[in-house]
């Protein structure tokens, strides 16, 4: 697994990809389990994330929360609102506000992944990687979804970061407009709420 987080570090995606694989088949550790599946969608591997997230779920009933939020950031918004509504007496969180507008967001979760997973991979393809994804704003308009990256990127690069996703997923996708769903760009700080 540590492998794997280097090779990711270094860029090198066959790498990491291999080494979190081949953590996976050694160790049915949660953990291990946990961190591949987040590593997964760091490399734009959101679809495999969420299937190894949801299978988590259901051996790991009691990490349901955790699954949630990171099904979110993965883009598998109704799937999310399903598990976090299944939860019994949760503590309240910032997902109870976001219910609402999750829940009548009106795009398919394979349509969301798939252009977060698009947005990350061209991210990646240029040289650069993205920390987390997060659901940074939302209103009844639409969610704004981020991508966030290294705090050391300079102003310019995060400004071609951030067209240049925009562009990718209108131009390389042959799913409908993004409608009410705004992926943006922005650099680590230290107030972030959310690392997964």
């Amino acid at each position: 697994m540590l492998e794997g987080i280097y090779a990711f570090l270094q860029h090198d995606k066959t790498e990491s990809l291999s080494k979190f694989r081949g953590a996976r088949a050694l160790s049915q550790d949660l953990y291990i389990q946990e961190n591949c599946a987040i590593t997964l969608k760091r490399l734009g591997e959101a679809e495999q994330a969420v299937q190894m997230l949801t299978n988590l779920a259901h051996m790991n009933p009691s990490g349901r929360m955790r699954y949630s939020l990171s099904l979110l950031t993965a883009g598998a918004y109704r799937m999310a609102v399903e598990m976090y509504r299944g939860i019994p007496k949760h503590t309240p969180s910032r997902m109870d506000n976001l219910l609402p507008v999750l829940w009548a967001f009106d795009t398919r979760d394979e349509d969301t992944i798939a252009r977060i997973q698009c947005a990350i991979q061209w991210v990646w393809d240029q040289n650069s990687y993205a920390l987390t994804t997060q659901v940074a704003a939302w209103d009844n308009e639409g969610i704004l979804h981020e991508l966030i990256l290294p705090g050391n990127i300079e102003d310019s690069r995060l400004d071609a970061l951030e067209w240049g996703v925009e562009r990718a997923v209108k131009t390389q996708l042959s799913i409908p407009e993004m409608g009410n769903l705004s992926i943006s760009c922005r650099r680590y700080t230290t107030t972030l709420q959310q690392v997964a």
